[in-house]
């Protein structure tokens, strides 16, 4: 998962750069530095709205691939403007021949403020976007074919050398968590089985400091440990290759923490829908439903490569393939829980939140512990599920991720936790929308019998379910054991969860792509890059 060697470069004029990728908003405020661009753009009214490329004497490469912003002034722009513009232009540049680009951000966007004044971070994080091919892509093609950029200097004209070195390392860190994300994401379900997942998250941490990562493999553990986890992937017990891991990476910075964030993330390999199997042609594409997994494995890779002071940070990953066959789980049935929480199951393509329930109430168990033990106080943690969970969110908010937060949660800060991580999301370029948990999604996984405490399902999608992303949380609250700590509690523990099925990845399985979203996002908020 090597990420382009990036550097900051002082003019777009060094020789060693092979051409120039200008990210721009207003091509007058650069006439007289591109004289060739100003007469392309001169005789064409369209030119400012494709990327071009143009001969221009006395720059590197003696050539410029233009990618113009747009004016960032209409009521729909966002900073993704600038973003998808550097990560066009670098695509551009890859398809012209270009291996050392230079990207030049003009003074007219790295001087902006406000909602826009993280042109500098936006316009690295864009470039390296622009630069990444899929694990098997270059694993079947070969590194340097499938990516073949080998240096990205930056030029971010009228920034300090410090500003424009911070930016560099940040979205260079933020671009090995996003590879880490789209890597597993992408991987197909035999290349990213979850023996292979746990193996390819091992080498991800590899040698890194302050980072362990720990594997649990043994099926006779998982069945005990995990029970709600271990039902998901019963059907896959006869195929070794397919058998469950459950994955820790904990990051410890070196000076000790005084808060602690896990990240639970739902890691299926492959999702049939197992007894409730996905007919019709809807299973295609289920290897990405291990972007939740994925996500947070990324997440915690960026982490890592920044060594942040005073906070630690873990993620619990699930993996498991939900297989269909005779020892598939099926509906009906009732399964104790980490938690002690029994469980009425009726959807078996449900799966998620089975697979999550367990290892929240693992992070609520370490939570409640570390504040009896006096390690750290209640409000010290925050614990959040990151998955692919609903096609509801897909429905309700098409690409975004959706956060919602428990009363805990909400209560943080001025906003609550899911309002600061939009706002602090949104300025970086990977925006989220923000849902509320309700009384009637508590009420819809109540139980309506003494032979089980949670209901986990009903038979309808999720996307026909009236609040289909939310009561999916409410499950998560009362399978996990949470729902015995909430604001009145004595214990009292903020608790934030993600949908990012929309998000995680565009198009199908057969011409789509993966994001890595919301690595850069979670960044944002828990790190403040």
């Amino acid at each position: 998962m090597p990420v382009p060697v990036a550097s900051v470069a002082a003019s777009a004029k060094a020789d060693e750069n092979d051409a120039v990728v200008l990210v721009v908003r207003d091509l007058a405020s650069v006439a007289s530095q591109y004289p060739g661009v100003a007469a392309a753009a001169a005789v064409d009214a369209k030119f400012a709205s494709r990327v071009s490329v143009v001969p221009e004497a006395g720059v590197a490469g003696g050539r410029v691939i233009v990618s113009c912003t747009g004016p960032l002034t209409r009521d729909f722009d966002d900073p993704r403007c600038i973003s998808t513009a550097a990560k066009a232009g670098i695509t551009a540049a890859i398809s012209a021949g270009s291996v050392r680009p230079v990207v030049h951000v003009a003074a007219d966007l790295s001087g902006l403020e406000g909602e826009y004044g993280r042109a500098t971070l936006l316009a690295a994080a864009g470039a390296f976007d622009g630069t990444y091919a899929t694990l098997q892509t270059r694993e079947a093609r070969g590194e340097a074919t499938a990516e073949p950029i080998e240096t990205l200097s930056f030029f971010f004209e009228g920034v300090g050398e410090a500003e424009a070195a911070d930016a560099v390392a940040k979205a260079t860190a933020v671009e090995l968590g996003r590879r880490v994300a789209r890597d597993i994401c992408s991987g197909d379900p035999e290349r990213m089985a979850p023996p292979k997942a746990a193996e390819y998250v091992e080498a991800a941490f590899a040698g890194l400091p302050n980072v362990t990562v720990t594997v649990e493999g043994d099926l006779p553990t998982i069945e005990k440990d995990y029970p709600l986890l271990a039902s998901v992937c019963r059907a896959s017990r006869k195929v070794p290759r397919h058998h469950p891991r459950v994955v820790t990476v904990t990051y410890t910075p070196a000076g000790g923490a005084t808060k602690s964030t896990t990240i639970v993330g739902k890691g299926v390999t492959y999702d049939t829908g197992g007894a409730d199997i996905k007919a019709g042609g809807i299973m295609a594409g289920m290897k990405r439903d291990k972007g939740g997994a994925a996500a947070a494995a990324g997440f915690l890779r960026t982490v890592a490569e920044l060594q942040p002071e005073g906070g630690s940070y873990t993620a619990l990953l699930g993996f498991v393939r939900n297989s269909v066959g005779t020892e598939c789980y099926v509906g009906d049935e009732i399964i104790t829980g980490h938690a002690g929480r029994s469980v009425l199951v009726v959807n078996t393509d449900a799966e998620g939140r089975m697979v999550m329930a367990d290892l929240l109430s693992v992070a609520r168990k370490n939570a409640t512990e570390a504040v009896a033990a006096g390690t750290l106080p209640a409000d010290a943690f925050h614990l959040l599920t990151c998955a692919t969970l609903t096609g509801h969110a897909v429905v309700a908010m098409g690409t975004y991720p959706i956060a919602i937060d428990n009363a805990v949660a909400a209560s943080r800060g001025a906003t609550g936790t899911a309002r600061a991580i939009q706002a602090a999301a949104h300025v970086v370029g990977d925006p989220f929308e923000v849902s509320t948990l309700r009384p009637e999604d508590y009420a819809f996984v109540a139980s309506k019998h003494p032979s089980y405490d949670v209901l986990q399902c009903n038979t309808a999608p999720s996307s026909r379910t009236p609040r289909g992303h939310q009561f999916p949380m409410a499950f998560l609250v009362m399978a996990s054991g949470l729902s015995d700590h909430g604001r009145a509690s004595d214990v009292p523990l903020a608790y934030t969860h993600l949908d990012i099925a929309g998000a995680a990845s565009r198009g199908d399985v057969a011409s789509g792509y993966e994001t890595g979203s919301p690595v850069l996002g979670l960044a944002a908020h828990f790190l403040g890059i």
